[in-house]
């Protein structure tokens, strides 16, 4: 599998667990291109009384939230969950380890 045609499938993959809109899927830029960038913008959809009802989702204490915290937590969970049995790239870690190249990145 090609890294275009992993990063679809690991799209299409999450657009079943979460809201198109808030789903970003993309190849890595330069000598990072086999690695598979995923954002998911989950802030978005948080009813938070502290946020600001312009609709982008900033709050002042968002990264010390604890309802975000936990939404977060269950976010990284999901995306674990849907993409598992997608072959992607590997690099050893300290311990020598094989470790997917992935990024996950909830906001």
């Amino acid at each position: 599998m090609n890294s275009v045609e992993r990063t679809k499938e690991v799209k299409k993959k999450l657009v079943k667990v979460f809201p198109r809109d808030i789903v970003s899927v993309r190849n890595g830029r330069g000598t990072a291109y086999g690695w598979v960038e995923i954002r998911i913008h989950l802030s978005r959809l948080v009813n938070c009384p502290e946020k600001p009802d312009h609709g982008c989702g900033w709050c002042p204490k968002w990264g010390n939230c604890p309802i975000f915290k936990e939404i977060r937590i269950k976010g990284y969970r999901q995306v674990e969950e849907a993409i598992r049995g997608i072959e992607f790239n590997t690099y050893p870690d300290d311990m020598n380890r094989d470790q997917p190249e992935y990024t996950i990145d909830i906001d």
